[in-house]
C-alpha cells in the first residue's frame, strides 16, 4: 500500500508542475494565435472590398 501511496504522490507532483503548466501554455499559445489570426483576416477583409471595379 506504501508503493501505491508513494506513486501516486510522485505522479501527482509531476502532473502539477510539469504536465499542467506546459499544457496551459501550449493552450494559451494557441489562443493568441487564432486571435491575432482573426484581427488580421478582419483588418484585410475590408481593404479587399476597395479593390473592387466600380459598378459591380
Amino acid at each position: 500500500m506504501a508503493i501505491a501511496v508513494i506513486g501516486g504522490l510522485i505522479t501527482s507532483t509531476v502532473l502539477s508542475l510539469l504536465v499542467i503548466p506546459a499544457v496551459f501554455t501550449y493552450v494559451d499559445d494557441a489562443g493568441n494565435w487564432v486571435k491575432r489570426l482573426f484581427e488580421r483576416l478582419r483588418r484585410v477583409k475590408p481593404q479587399a472590398a476597395d479593390h473592387q471595379q466600380p459598378g459591380r
